[in-house]
């Protein structure tokens, strides 16, 4: 016990170097929506079973939260599904926040990825999101960090910079048109973009925006909402 305290504390202290702990989740990937679309019978069944699993989680846990493990914390917490307390139907996506570190289960996800194996005290990073528990989390842990938000007019702006401030920002709110981004070519290291995507009509060149900024070998990791059945 007294090792593993030891293992634990070095982590903590080092966390700006990378983040051993920091565990990306288990994945299915397909190389094209060709290939999703032809997924077999039985692992669609697979899939369908997954998400029966999941719907019996917020009744479950009711108001007591749900008991788990958080890897970018390395702690055992419980996390809550607020929805589900009030008796609404809960969003396992959107919600099971960690109290530690605050993020909800799409973002832990997506932070772990962008951090995997990366040495985020000389990485540059860059975030579609500034205002936000995710920005501010990995902005403790990469000084090389950027982030912005987009279409600000002034008082939106005051109000968003308030609420970047308590949620532990520093730094001014920084405006940018992911079409059109103001980094150099092959510049970072990574970039996260979390359901920004479906706001953006020229969304293609963002893409192409985002293809230009990353080095050799760089990482893009995005969430965007979809429904299969849409055309």
């Amino acid at each position: 016990m007294r090792l593993l305290r030891r293992l634990r504390g070095w982590a903590r202290s080092n966390a700006g170097a990378w983040l051993p702990f920091a565990e990306p989740p288990l994945s299915r990937s397909w190389a094209s929506w060709a290939e999703w679309q032809a997924t077999s019978p039985v692992e669609r069944e697979r899939f369908n079973a997954q998400f029966r699993l999941q719907s019996e989680v917020a009744p479950a846990c009711g108001t007591d939260g749900w008991p788990g493990w958080c890897g970018l914390c390395q702690a055992a917490v419980r996390f809550a599904l607020p929805s589900a307390a009030a008796g609404a139907a809960a969003n396992l996506r959107e919600e099971l926040v960690c109290p530690r570190c605050r993020l909800t289960a799409r973002n832990r996800a997506a932070m772990a990825l962008v951090c995997d194996g990366l040495p985020l005290a000389r990485a540059r990073v860059y975030l579609t999101e500034q205002a936000s528990h995710a920005y501010v989390w990995l902005q403790a842990r990469c000084p090389g960090l950027e982030g912005s938000e987009f279409g600000l007019d002034a008082p939106a702006r005051a109000r968003l910079q308030g609420w970047y401030e308590r949620l532990g920002g520093r730094g001014e709110l920084v405006e940018r048109d992911i079409t059109k981004l103001d980094f150099a070519d092959a510049s970072l290291d990574a970039i996260g973009s979390f359901d920004v995507l479906e706001h953006v009509p020229d969304y293609p060149a963002a893409l192409r925006e985002f293809a230009r900024v990353l080095m050799p070998g760089g990482r893009l990791v995005m969430t965007v909402p979809f429904v299969e059945a849409w055309p």
